[in-house]
């Protein structure tokens, strides 16, 4: 079973395209229109985590978490009715899927390897987990400081009235120390308002202990 990468270009020779395919950075799947894997490089075992043999003959979408394989599916048909080099899913979060289940983030290119039957796509894939991790910690750290901005933001905000309330305060207890004593509160204000201002009646007092007297001597 020959699992060599597919017949060189005019332009290079077997050995070098053979060279090139085996020393990309990149992990490279070739598969054909079926989507079924026909070649792969050191760099794909050692990404995905399968032996060359594990990975020949087997669909693309046993190296994506089992999520998105349906929608692969339609998609790697679309493509393959207008095949041109372009990247995967631009805009979009892409996923593979290691041997034992790990999940990380990869971004995908897709080129068509000549106008050969049968048709074949070559797919470069690279790990971008460092790069995500970088750009979330990133995101985090620009999150915290917008939140730290607002609530400076609305600390400012709040201090002259805090002021101004404190201003108010002290200035009613500064009132109070200062005012007038005939103006402070007296126990005899606490009479009802229409007795406030009357003068005590001497005379009615002088009948009250009279008749006091009177009824103690009878």
């Amino acid at each position: 079973m020959n699992r060599r990468p597919p017949a060189a270009p005019p332009r290079f020779d077997e050995e070098t395209y053979h060279a090139l395919f085996e020393s990309a950075p990149d992990a490279v799947l070739v598969i054909d229109a079926s989507g079924t894997i026909v070649a792969t490089n050191p760099q794909a075992h050692r990404m995905f985590g399968y032996a060359e043999e594990e990975l020949y003959g087997e669909r693309i979408e046993k190296l994506m978490p089992e999520r998105f394989r349906s929608a692969h599916s339609r998609y790697r048909h679309a493509y393959a009715a207008d095949p041109t080099p372009r990247p995967m899913g631009s805009g979009l979060d892409l996923w593979g899927r290691h041997k034992s289940g790990k999940e990380f983030p990869v971004e995908i290119s897709l080129s068509p390897l000549g106008p050969g039957e049968p048709a074949l796509i070559a797919a470069s894939v690279r790990d971008v987990s460092e790069r995500k991790r970088a750009r979330d910690q990133l995101m985090r750290a620009r999150d915290e400081l917008e939140d730290r901005v607002r609530e400076r933001t609305a600390a400012l905000i709040a201090e002259p009235a805090d002021r101004a309330s404190g201003r108010d305060r002290s200035h009613s207890r500064y009132a109070e120390a200062h005012r007038p004593l005939g103006r402070r509160a007296h126990p005899l204000d606490a009479r009802r308002p229409k007795d406030r201002g009357r003068k005590p009646d001497g005379a009615a007092d002088d009948r009250r202990r009279r008749a006091a007297r009177a009824r103690i001597l009878s």
